[in-house]
């Protein structure tokens, strides 16, 4: 358990945290949305010394209404702690990396219609990170 603190809080909120069976932390098997071949999500992770912070959720993400929708909106931007700690012409996973797992199949995802901050352009060229968004399986 981590003390409290800005990114965690007390003991007191640790039933905030649990998740029913409908709703595991995506560890399991997905698709990557870079190339569709099938992937350990729990492989994509890298010991790089950043936060982690998984969006998994059942609502597709092109959805106008959809809470996967409301936070790739509220994350990028004040006063998310996110927003905060990432300096300014860093990129936008530099210090937190909030990867997303959609439910919906790889073929019924509309990219053009998702949200850029599940497919974010980064690095030097500007090219699109395809990696940071997965699909169930």
């Amino acid at each position: 358990m981590y003390k409290p603190s800005l990114i965690s809080a007390g003991p007191g909120y640790q039933h905030l945290a649990k998740l029913s069976d409908r709703h595991a932390l995506p560890f399991g098997t997905g698709h990557s949305l870079a190339d569709a071949k099938p992937v350990r999500l729990g492989d994509t992770t890298k010991a790089d010394g950043r936060w982690r912070m998984f969006a998994s959720l059942i609502a597709g993400p092109s959805a106008r209404s959809s809470r996967m929708r409301a936070l790739c909106g509220f994350l990028p931007t004040p006063p998310s702690l996110r927003s905060v700690d990432t300096p300014a012409k860093a990129d936008i996973d530099s210090v937190i990396r909030c990867p997303g797992c959609v439910q919906q199949k790889h073929r019924e995802l509309e990219l053009e219609a998702m949200p850029q901050f599940l497919l974010p352009s980064k690095g030097r060229y500007g090219l699109r990170d395809y990696e940071k968004c997965s699909v169930r399986t």
